[in-house]
């Protein structure tokens, strides 16, 4: 490996520059990068909704909690 301050001349072109004495490069314009226009979400809102409510409907289906001591203090049961 060869250890290069990189002080000699870079090589500009069409956002990336080079080093002309080890050839490390750099990018310089990153929206050749980041695909074009604004990230979507993978589900939105409304979907991530549905699912933690068909989450917990299956939860308290399979019985792991006791739906009948819900809501009621330890005085009451």
């Amino acid at each position: 490996m060869v250890n290069c301050q990189h002080n000699a001349a870079w090589q500009h072109a069409n956002g990336l520059s080079q080093c002309t004495r080890c050839g490390a490069r750099r990018f310089t314009d990153y929206g050749a990068l980041r695909p074009e226009g604004l990230p979507q979400p993978l589900r939105t809102r409304r979907q991530l909704l549905v699912e933690r409510d068909k989450a917990a409907a299956l939860i308290i289906a399979k019985g792991h909690y006791r739906v009948s001591h819900w809501g009621f203090s330890k005085a009451f049961t």
